[in-house]
């Protein structure tokens, strides 16, 4: 199943990035002669007009074949790329990985509007930190934000104006309060809540579920600590992956210990590689249903957090401060599938946005065989006034193929190695 997944999921993202740019090539009157999903020998297809639509024997990409592209084959035919407008050039090209940029926010757009937010209740507060924590203190409750009520959690952040003052109102100790106070990076600012430690799912197969972890089970302890609510939870397990742990819950009027090892996950912070274990639970949510509005809102935000989240990443691998081996193949696609598809629908697609989001950030970078690196030679020319010529491009395209060649051994051997391990 999981397989079929992948290929399904390759085979859209290709498609999605191939009609980015085969759509504009039409418009502009650019004869493309083969639209392939796949590379390599031709399985099946169809030839409609001038375009032979196929599928490849080789899934894991695809093209689209544009007339005149080659230098050595541009013969000033009206219906070549070559002929076109520098612009025109530059639109044809770009629109493949915007395409993949459009079909990410669609599917986020899906998840919020299908699937709802989660709703946290109003709580008071576990942790203050950053610039609120000279005002703010754990314990209080925030009854306002800016005289607007808060009733989620979640309206605190929605209600505050970044880079300007803000009124909170707080209970703290059935005192209220106001108090005024800028807010100027949101990255410097950061509430936690009480959540009460109730495990609201278990996911299939993981180190809970083996070890009997069920769903309203209450978290009593951990290695004997005890958990006051959910963030002691996620504490105390994060720093012991790998390590076998000895869970205490409450289930009706007993008391169960259970054993278990939580899995190894790597995430990013503070532009380094950090670890961190995870047993497959997680707490209850209430789900809240968006507005069109809202939906709109809220997805364009969940965009522009995780473009920014690869940017950093791909930042740090480059500059070093991110290991070589956290970049991965089909292998490691798999098992991403794998592990998403376990916690539901809105999960995969979730992945999938994040995956079309990579394609689209990946295909911008400026080197051969690239698309970023034709939008520069397209910008060069159209500064300078003056096309590439064929034996630049041939060399140009050489060095493509021969960097293309070396990354898929390098994300083969990282695959294999993960197997290994």
């Amino acid at each position: 199943m999981t397989f079929i997944l992948m290929i399904l999921i390759l085979g859209i993202m290709v498609l999605v990035h191939e009609l980015g740019h085969f759509i504009p090539a039409k418009i502009f009157n650019i004869s493309v002669p083969v639209f392939s999903i796949g590379f390599g020998k031709r399985l099946i297809g169809k030839k409609i007009g001038d375009t032979d639509y196929r599928i490849s024997a080789f899934p894991l990409g695809g093209y689209v074949s544009l007339k005149g592209m080659d230098p050595g084959e541009f013969s000033g035919a009206s219906d070549e790329f070559l002929s076109k407008p520098v612009w025109q050039r530059i639109v044809v090209i770009f629109f493949g990985p915007f395409s993949n940029l459009v079909f990410a926010y669609i599917l986020l757009f899906i998840i919020v509007s299908s699937f709802g937010v989660p709703f946290i209740n109003n709580m008071p507060l576990k942790e203050v930190n950053g610039s609120a924590s000279a005002y703010i203190m754990p314990g209080d409750s925030i009854i306002a934000v800016n005289n607007e009520n808060i009733v989620s959690f979640l309206d605190i952040y929605t209600k505050i104006s970044f880079g300007n003052e803000n009124t909170f109102l707080l209970n703290r100790d059935n005192e209220i309060l106001e108090l005024s106070f800028n807010i100027n990076d949101p990255d410097s600012f950061s509430l936690i809540p009480l959540i009460k430690p109730v495990i609201g799912k278990v996911l299939e197969d993981s180190p809970a579920e083996l070890s009997g972890l069920m769903k309203n089970d209450i978290i009593v302890s951990i290695n004997g600590k005890k958990t006051n609510d959910w963030s002691d939870v996620s504490l105390m397990i994060s720093d012991e992956y790998e390590k076998e742990i000895s869970v205490t819950v409450k289930r009706g009027d007993s008391l169960y210990l259970m054993n278990m090892t939580p899995k190894k996950y790597q995430y990013t912070e503070n532009d380094s590689i950090k670890n961190t274990g995870k047993i497959g639970i997680e707490y209850v949510t209430v789900i809240e249903k968006l507005s069109f509005t809202e939906s709109v809102k809220v997805s364009f935000g969940r965009l522009t957090y995780i473009f920014k989240a690869i940017l950093d990443f791909m930042k740090m691998l480059f500059t070093g401060k991110a290991p070589a081996n956290a970049v991965g193949g089909p292998i490691a696609i798999y098992s991403m599938i794998g592990e998403n598809l376990k916690w539901g629908i809105d999960a995969l697609l979730s992945f999938v946005a994040f995956f079309s989001l990579n394609l689209c950030i990946f295909n911008l970078i400026p080197f051969p065989p690239l698309d970023g690196s034709y939008i520069v030679i397209y910008l060069f020319e159209s500064i300078f006034r003056k096309k590439a010529g064929v034996k630049f491009m041939r060399v140009y395209q050489q060095i493509g193929f021969f960097t293309f060649m070396l990354l898929v051994i390098f994300v083969t051997f990282n695959d294999i190695m993960r197997v290994i391990k």
